[in-house]
């Protein structure tokens, strides 16, 4: 019997002993968020660590098949809208010539643009991408 154990490498190691380390690793997340939550919101003191331990009890231990699906939905929501938002404010800031900032409310703010290199300029991305570059490498002003 030992000797087919160890000719066959498929025995030592199942997917249902790595979804039960997944599902241990997942609880201990679960334990950290759970204390940091009531560690911010109750206090360090003997009634935060008794909130804690019931809410512990309570979600670890006794309702797990909920919340740790729960859970898990709500770290991927996270990742996934933490991800749009990336995307949203960086790359489809630099896609339209750059974040904007002081010298975009100073050429709305009346009286034209003060030079002509800070006029907006009506061309494709790719100028526009090269244009926001070149602006923010540009250097101050000496005088």
């Amino acid at each position: 019997m030992d000797l087919f154990l160890f000719s066959n490498p498929f025995m030592l190691f199942s997917i249902m002993e790595f979804l039960g380390d997944i599902n241990f690793i997942l609880k201990i997340f679960v334990l950290m968020t759970i204390i940091q939550f009531v560690l911010t919101h109750v206090g360090k003191g003997p009634v935060g660590m008794v909130v804690a331990g019931i809410m512990t009890w309570f979600i670890i231990f006794d309702q797990w098949k909920i919340f740790g699906g729960i859970y898990v939905i709500y770290m991927l929501l996270v990742f996934g809208v933490s991800h749009l938002i990336v995307d949203f404010i960086f790359v489809s800031g630099m896609a339209h010539g750059g974040g904007g900032g002081a010298e975009a409310t100073a050429v709305e703010g009346g009286g034209g643009p003060s030079h002509p290199s800070h006029a907006p300029q009506k061309h494709g991305g790719a100028h526009q991408a090269a244009y926001g570059a070149m602006r923010m490498m540009r250097r101050p002003p000496t005088g």
